[in-house]
């Protein structure tokens, strides 16, 4: 019928057809280059410290669009600049118009302006009518085009939002209708229309247009018409919001009646995604989705930042185990081998350490009992081919633009939808050279469509990097990798999705903004965010260009006669105008959403939009969603809600059977079994079973009576102390072998600082005592500075030798173990009362008449070919393991066992039966070294190196009894454990657990247990 439609940006276009204007319009993107460039060529009194920054670029290029669309010729602004501020920006302005000039160039903005220019009427003498609808505010600029191009046109019909008396909240309608007649001189002569759709509109909602910020005391009946939905972040409100629209869609409502409206939609944007899909509600978004957000965006981006980032661990499992790469250099099993080396070396970053830690997952090591940790199994070749890998994905160091986008397209390969094009000689794909992006991608069907809009914005924003740099010329000119890669992370950060044809509607609901939303009628209204600082947004000035700044332009605009104005905060945001212009889209029902709680979990009140449609309106329908409990059956939108529902109302109760109707009674019973082994597991007077640590299974059971053997077992400090603090830790450790998994992290862990300050003190001890220097403080200095000597050698190998990656402060960790080790030398050799034991008599009383030696270092129990420890007279519990330290005063033996950190055991401990380390200490150094005329072990203490503090020392004389009772307590865990009994009982609570730190705790159900009886 000869009906064309236009936004202003392609009415530009449409209109320099007309009178045939030869142009070449740039892209936004191509505007920020161009300005990057013009920057850099410009001596600048103001901004010079910050002019390469991107983000003064982009907020120029904004101020920029904005002059251009009030029309501001450079010239007026540069005869405006007084300031170095304002002379700078004049300068800018005007030498990247000039540069448009001179090339032929034009912006989004310029191409309006050049329209302007060119249009003539006779371009138009064959447009019969021109509809202008759907604008809420006019530019200068577009005023004035349609006030040269409506004289041209026999029929014009301008709608706009207007009401009868308009009130100050309506005054961003006031001032487009003011700025027409002002810019348009016919119009005034025309006759205006006031057009009522009352009659299409539900009472309520007609009342609340037509009141809207009247302050109206009477109250307005709701009658289903207006819906609040209360949750507690953004995922139950999206939840609550699409909830709501399901029960529309159940009841027969179509999706293209249903409208979802934010203000800032990118806070809901991936939660709207996610749960469209989970609760089958049709969605499409009006715009597409963030690129950043797409995941074939998202490891392509990972795949380009790997070798800018030096290769970080996470960064390159997330590549190689991405469903959207097939890597050729690589064997199968290679990827699996890789991330558990990547976790056992802890691989930070960069090639050398990935080199490194398969070497090392090659070697054997041992855990903290001294047993063998067998080496990983490591595919032959399998550095070679990393290596290749890290190689074919690192980018040249420099190339021209056109350079690197080739450079992608040969990493990423084929589309195999092209390859069909060619002959059948060519058609098929055999390159190893590249990891099959595209037949990954088109390899599932169901997220294809998705994929394939988000390549489609990707190339897209390739080509607008090419089209910026051949604006200045610069395409072939070569740049560093570092800059192409900072440029495209920028472009794709600020681009979506493009669809592949404009029927994007079909039969889905609309997800957009308010600002592309408004004008569009629907049915039911949803609109998120009504929250304090959301909807209503906060008001922040242009951080370029302030509300004085402005103001102080537009009074010289008006001084000089010029037509100028540029709009300050208050007249930028309206939210008040685009709510009334959301809220009079709805037909039937409104439906308004806020988040009570920001991301710290602080509350967010309610907006001033909010309150006032609680005020207005009668009894609103309000659902409130709580943290922490679940939809009701009434709400749930999938079957996994529904099951969650059913059990908040019926627990392990029978379920009625109307319930059940289409339901598998198979899939019910399970969860009600799960539910009751749940409730037995948390009652603490439930008998322990087989669902809390107690073993029934005949294979299992044999399996722990022959693993925990006397025959087969030996046992180890750390292990009785397990076993002590809680059976079920024991099994979940010991038994299943279960390891907290860790994300590996630079520097020290503390098993790694104890083994280096035992070496440490290990070696200079040892030098003390083949020098046979008393433990005595003339001796102190020369012990402090053998110390010193050996120190840099072991700590430069420490790294490789306890498989660590050095951290930022591993210089200034060296210094500190050293000062800390001297310390305690200082502490050992010439200590107080409250740092040595042998200098205080009440809590370590011995016999210190004689002079005190170092009798041996590290010795060896069950290991290195010495006998184990026998722990009971019957020889059941054998021991293995190492003893730190035993010193000589005259024939008595002490055992001294070092701890890295603050907190030490004591002789509750023992008595709690947590803690077994020192009475197993004492019996073997007793049997060790069978020192029979010799002398006797008379008794042992931990030591701090951290503060130098004792505790838990015993005195064999005067802890008989204790050390015979932990004995007893001893053997009943293990004769316990041998039978396969290892309940969630832990022997004392330290914050719930039953250790202040136990990586098992979410495995027991010990914290939700409301009593405890041990």
């Amino acid at each position: 019928f000869g009906l064309e439609s236009f936004t202003f940006y392609q009415l530009y276009q449409h209109l320099l057809n007309r009178s045939l204007t030869s142009y070449r319009r740039i892209s936004h993107g191509a505007s920020i280059r161009l300005l990057q460039t013009l920057i850099a060529q410009s001596t600048l009194e103001y901004f010079s410290p910050i002019a390469e920054k991107i983000g003064f670029v982009q907020l120029l290029a904004n101020f920029i669009e904005e002059l251009k669309q009030s029309f501001v010729q450079p010239e007026d602004f540069k005869r405006f600049a007084q300031t170095p501020k304002d002379r700078d920006l004049a300068l800018l302005y005007e030498t990247y118009q000039t540069y448009l000039i001179k090339h032929q160039l034009v912006d989004r903005e310029g191409a309006g302006w050049l329209a302007y220019q060119k249009i003539k009427p006779h371009h138009l003498q064959d447009v019969g009518l021109l509809v202008i609808d759907g604008f809420q505010s006019i530019s200068p600029l577009q005023a004035k085009l349609l006030g040269k191009i409506i004289a041209s046109i026999p029929d014009v019909l301008i709608t706009l939002t207007q009401v009868p008396n308009p009130r100050p909240v309506h005054r961003i309608f006031v001032r487009t209708y003011e700025r027409l007649l002002r810019f348009v001189p016919t119009l005034s002569e025309q006759s205006s229309v006031f057009i009522d759709q009352n009659t299409a509109r539900h009472p309520t909602l007609t009342y609340l247009v037509h009141n809207f910020y009247t302050f109206q005391k009477q109250k307005v009946t709701n009658r289903d018409a207006i819906w609040m939905i209360e949750a507690p972040d953004f995922l139950g409100e999206v939840q609550g919001t699409l909830r709501q629209i399901k029960t529309l869609l159940l009841d027969g409502e179509k999706p293209n009646n249903i409208i979802i409206v934010a203000r800032n939609l990118q806070l809901y944007d991936d939660l709207l995604q996610e749960f469209g899909e989970a609760y089958q509600v049709p969605l499409i978004f009006r715009r597409g989705l963030p690129l950043k957000q797409n995941p074939a965006i998202r490891a392509i981006m990972l795949l380009l930042s790997l070798s800018t980032n030096d290769f970080t661990r996470v960064e390159v499992l997330d590549t190689l185990q991405s469903p959207y790469f097939r890597i050729p250099s690589l064997e199968e099993g290679d990827i699996d081998a890789i991330a558990k080396i990547a976790l056992k070396e802890k691989v930070m970053q960069s090639t050398e350490q990935w080199q490194e830690a398969i070497e090392q997952a090659q070697l054997e090591n041992k855990d903290e009992d001294g047993e063998i940790i067998d080496p990983l199994a490591v595919p032959e070749g399998l550095a070679l081919r990393l290596a290749s890998f890290f190689e074919h994905i690192t980018p040249p160091e420099s190339g021209s633009v056109n350079d690197y986008i080739a450079w992608i397209e040969s990493i990423l390969g084929p589309d195999p939808e092209s390859l069909r094009e060619l002959d059948e000689e060519n058609a098929s794909d055999t390159s190893s050279s590249h990891l099959h992006f595209f037949p990954q991608v088109r390899s599932h069907p169901t997220v294809l469509v998705r994929d394939l809009e988000a390549l489609h914005g990707f190339w897209y924003c390739l080509r607008e990097i090419l089209e910026g740099h051949r604006v200045v010329d610069l395409d072939e000119v070569s740049i560093t990798w570092s800059d192409f890669h900072k440029t495209l992370q920028a472009t794709i950060e600020q681009a979506r999705a493009q669809s592949y044809n404009n029927n994007y509607r079909r039969q889905n609901v609309l997800v957009t903004t308010i600002f592309e939303g408004r004008g569009m009628h629907h049915d039911h209204v949803f609109i998120l965010g009504l929250s304090e600082g959301i909807f209503p947004a906060i008001r922040l000035e242009d951080p370029l260009y302030s509300d004085r700044e402005r103001q102080a332009f537009n009074h010289f605009a008006q001084q000089e006669t010029l037509d100028y104005s540029l709009l300050t905060t208050s007249e930028r945001y309206d939210d008040t105008s685009l709510f009334f212009e959301c809220m009079a889209m709805a037909r039937k029902t409104l439906t308004l959403t806020r988040p009570t709680l920001n991301e710290k979990a602080e509350p967010l009140p309610p907006s001033i939009l909010w309150r006032y449609i609680e005020d207005i309106v009668e009894a609103p329908n309000v659902i409130k969603y709580r943290v922490g409990k679940p939809p009701t059956i009434q709400e749930a939108a999938t079957l996994r809600e529904a099951e969650v529902a059913l059990i908040s109302m019926y627990g392990d109760r029978p379920i009625p059977e109307a319930w059940m109707q289409n339901y598998p009674s198979q899939r019910w019973n399970i969860i009600q079994h799960g539910i009751h082994i749940e409730n037995n597991r948390e009652n603490p007077y439930y008998a322990f079973d087989h669902y809390a640590g107690i073993l029934r299974d005949p294979v299992a059971l044999e399996y722990v009576k022959q693993t925990l053997s006397p025959a087969r077992k030996w046992w180890s400090a750390s292990q009785f102390n397990d076993l002590g603090y809680c059976p079920f830790r024991f099994f979940a450790k010991r038994m299943l072998k279960l390891d907290e998994l860790r994300e590996p992290e630079e520097g020290l862990d503390a098993l790694q600082l104890g083994n280096i300050q035992h070496e440490l003190l290990e070696i200079t001890y040892e030098h003390v005592r083949q020098q046979g220097w008393p433990i005595a403080p003339e001796y102190c200095s020369a012990a402090q500075d053998y110390l010193e000597e050996i120190a840099p050698d072991i700590l430069e190998q420490a790294p490789r030798k306890y498989r660590f990656r050095r951290s930022r402060y591993w210089e200034y960790e060296k210094r500190e173990i050293i000062e800390r080790l001297k310390r305690f030398i200082q502490a050992d050799f010439a200590g107080s009362p409250d740092d040595n034991p042998y200098q205080n008599p009440k809590k370590f009383p011995i016999n210190t008449d004689h002079p005190r030696y170092v009798y041996r270092l590290e010795l060896p129990f069950g290991m290195d070919g010495y006998p184990p420890a026998y722990i009971d007279a019957a020889r059941t519990i054998q021991a293995r393991g190492y003893i730190d330290r035993i010193d000589r005063v005259g024939d008595q033996y002490i055992v001294i066992d070092y701890k890295s950190g603050i907190t030490l055991p004591n002789n509750q401990d023992i008595e709690d039966g947590r803690n077994f380390q020192m009475v197993l200490y004492l019996q073997a150094a007793e049997q060790t070294l069978n020192l029979e005329d010799k002398g006797r072990i008379v008794g042992g203490y931990f030591w701090s190196l951290y503060n130098r503090k004792f505790n838990g020392a015993l005195t064999i004389n005067d802890a008989t009894e204790l050390i015979n009772e932990a004995i007893k307590k001893l053997e009943s865990y293990i004769i316990e454990a041998r039978k396969g009994r290892f309940p969630e009982q832990p022997s004392k609570r330290e914050d719930g657990k039953c250790t202040r730190y136990c990586e098992f705790y979410k495995l027991c159900r010990i914290q939700r247990t409301r009593f405890y009886e041990g």
